[in-house]
């Protein structure tokens, strides 16, 4: 949590100009054992995990309004975040002479800042199979929708995490961009060509968490679809998601973007738009969302990123509730499992618009109040086994 000492920027900006950041893509080391040594079966056990630590210095521009950190609000201090630390056990399991395989997952989000309830999280877990048709897997999933935002930005597990923008409410802590519970999933690729599909028998955002104990609720399924067709450099990608629903109201959602990578260089771009019935929790999601990103290396070692998102003004009737959040970040990676990083963001709320920062995937987020300007800086580390 956040202390209230604004002396202590200072400190922030001293970090900046000493240390280096993360890539938040680094890929997991796994050790895997073969139980039986039988090569027809290829039997997998991967123990794998990351773990992200950063110290921020925030700012929730509160003007008139008083500090509250239980609900994100700070005026100006400094914070320790946990920025998406998992630890996971997969596994698989060839049947011989078969064209399948059996995979499975345990993920969970851990929180090494803190202790309590809230120290894990179930993140992707699983059972499923690969067949000559695809990958098929049954449990509590990603969506295809949010694999296709997480795919065109560059800061998500860092204080410039664009869930601040992407799929968010600007009035509350309405969100698109979650795993859905009770969910069936297809993969399938061909060459270039990638396409995704989920199927939820019933999710319960916004809803009370006891209903996860009873027969799902076939009123809240979820339908969710992502299509990546790559050219060479060029990635062209496009995402539909459907909640009967959620929040109180239906939703549909599309997104489109563009990915360029070529060597050194990383650019994209992405536009969406989400369209709700008349419910007021469910309409704040309601609007056009947009951004850009760049990456490049200027050595082999070190990057430099920046990212802009947009959020339109909602359909609520208040109005003029748009944001733009600005991120900028610089990556040092002295070897294969270690990360560390210097990422600052600020989000730009029009007068009524209530968009927070250091977001979804940061851990320690940062609220504020209407037409505030949340700022956060953060310099930490990220190591992978």
């Amino acid at each position: 949590m956040y202390s209230n000492k604004n002396s202590r920027a200072s400190v922030a900006l001293g970090l900046l100009v000493s240390t280096l950041s993360l890539s938040p893509f680094a890929q997991a080391y796994s050790v895997k054992t073969d139980f039986d040594n039988d090569p027809a079966t290829k039997e997998t056990l991967d123990v794998y995990g990351t773990l992200r630590l950063s110290i921020d210095y925030a700012d929730s521009d509160l003007g008139n309004t008083p500090e509250d950190p239980s609900v994100g609000l700070t005026d100006g201090g400094m914070s320790l975040s946990s920025n998406t630390s998992i630890i996971g056990v997969r596994g698989s399991y060839a049947l011989a002479d078969q064209p399948y395989t059996v995979v499975w997952q345990l993920e969970e989000k851990v929180y090494p800042d803190s202790d309590g309830d809230d120290t894990f999280r179930t993140r992707d877990t699983f059972l499923g199979a690969k067949t000559p048709v695809g990958l098929f897997r049954f449990g509590h999933l990603n969506t295809p929708f949010k694999e296709m935002g997480l795919r065109n930005q560059i800061f998500v597990t860092t204080v410039g995490d664009p869930f601040a923008i992407l799929g968010k409410s600007s009035q509350s802590k309405a969100r698109l961009d979650l795993r859905a519970d009770n969910a069936v999933k297809w993969d399938f690729r061909a060459g270039g060509f990638q396409m995704s599909t989920l199927y939820s028998f019933g999710d319960t955002p916004g809803n009370n968490d006891t209903e996860k104990f009873y027969a799902d609720d076939n009123d809240k399924q979820i339908i969710s679809t992502s299509l990546r067709y790559a050219i060479g450099p060029v990635a062209l990608m496009g995402a539909y998601d459907h909640r009967e629903e959620a929040y109180g109201g239906r939703i549909d959602a599309w997104r489109v973007g563009l990915r360029f990578e070529s060597g050194s260089f990383l650019a994209g771009a992405l536009y969406g738009d989400v369209d709700t019935d008349d419910n007021v929790l469910a309409g704040s999601l309601a609007r056009a969302e947009y951004g850009a990103y760049i990456q490049q290396h200027i050595v082999p070692q070190v990057s430099i990123g920046a990212q802009w998102m947009h959020a339109d003004e909602s359909e609520l009737p208040l109005g003029d509730d748009g944001a733009d959040q600005y991120s900028l970040g610089t990556y040092y990676n002295p070897f294969s499992r270690l990360y560390l990083h210097v990422v600052g963001t600020i989000t730009k709320n029009d007068t009524n618009g209530r968009y927070g920062t250091a977001d979804f995937g940061h851990g320690d987020r940062v609220s504020t109040v209407r037409g505030g300007s949340p700022f956060a800086l953060s310099v930490g580390a990220q190591y992978s086994f």
